[in-house]
């Protein structure tokens, strides 16, 4: 499973940045790196000039909110003055089947319920990262999920259609969640480590770099989790040739990446060649992971 959300959440929560003369941006946004979990600080680390330029533009009491936090959550309630203006989509207003989330309405034509569906089942794949493995059975939005750590109840919320959350909620009240990239091949779920997305005619969805991508005859279109909420801007995507081979291109943070398009999957060479498989049942899927 891939962690979707902390990129972002990075991004949010480094723009409440630090305090007018001293200390500086750059003690703020090292405080704010040391509240993320280890695994992801070498890969954000990589964007702290970006991070720095945005605390400059915050006021002293953003700043010195980001810099009195104590965990994440303390991050999220900071005050987000001067963050970059982004567009809101609204929710599709259709009922919602039980597991799915408050998608933007550029997403219903996605078959989001029938996507929703595609989880249900035991499955044997990775846990949250490579090698760890995990044996897991959804029925609904229930979640029962087995690892070298012990068994979890969870609850599957889809955030788009690439995109679905794992959340675990704390006896204290509080919430994480664990975001997994998908696709659907011939209807069925393929999950795992590695980018993934759909096709539809000259339409796409694509969930890679830690963000959404759609395009579609208005061009590209790059989707944020702006805590919780998916919101729009314009993106740098699109359908490409790399020799003979067709492919989906995507610019998240600067950087340019490129993924298989295989009739109505988009996929990295990573997911292509491992993903979850299905099984009778969760028995059988701890078994096959040796749980």
């Amino acid at each position: 499973m891939k962690n979707l959300l902390l990129p972002s959440l990075l991004a949010v929560t480094l723009v409440t940045g630090c305090k007018k003369k001293a200390p500086s941006c750059d003690d703020v946004v090292d405080h704010t790196l040391s509240l993320m979990p280890a695994e992801m600080q070498g890969k954000l680390k990589a964007d702290k000039s970006e991070a720095i330029a945005k605390c400059e533009k915050m006021s002293p009491d953003a700043r010195k909110c980001a810099l009195d936090a104590k965990s994440i959550e303390d991050l999220m309630k900071c005050p987000r003055d001067g963050a970059p203006a982004k567009t809101a989509e609204p929710t599709a207003d259709l009922p919602k089947p039980s597991g799915l989330g408050d998608v933007p309405a550029a997403f219903a034509a996605w078959d989001m319920a029938g996507r929703q569906a595609a989880w249900r089942g035991a499955w044997a794949g990775d846990g949250g990262a490579l090698g760890w493995k995990a044996a897991w059975q959804i029925d609904g939005d229930k979640i029962d999920m087995v690892d070298g750590k012990g068994e979890k109840h969870l609850e599957l919320e889809l955030e788009s259609p690439c995109s679905a959350k794992f959340v675990e909620h704390g006896a204290d009240g509080s919430t994480e969640s664990t975001t997994s990239v998908y696709t659907l091949q011939n209807g069925q779920l393929i999950t795992g480590l590695g980018d993934a997305g759909q096709k539809k005619g000259d339409q796409a969805v694509v969930c890679g770099g830690g963000n959404v991508f759609t395009v579609d005859a208005k061009g590209c279109t790059e989707w944020e989790d702006n805590f919780g909420k998916l919101e729009s801007k314009p993106g740098d995507c699109g359908f490409a040739k790399d020799g003979d081979k067709d492919i989906f291109r995507y610019k998240a943070n600067g950087m340019e990446s490129k993924l298989l398009v295989e009739g109505d999957v988009i996929w990295s060479d990573q997911l292509k060649m491992t993903h979850a498989t299905r099984q009778p049942d969760l028995a059988a899927a701890k078994k096959a992971q040796g749980l």
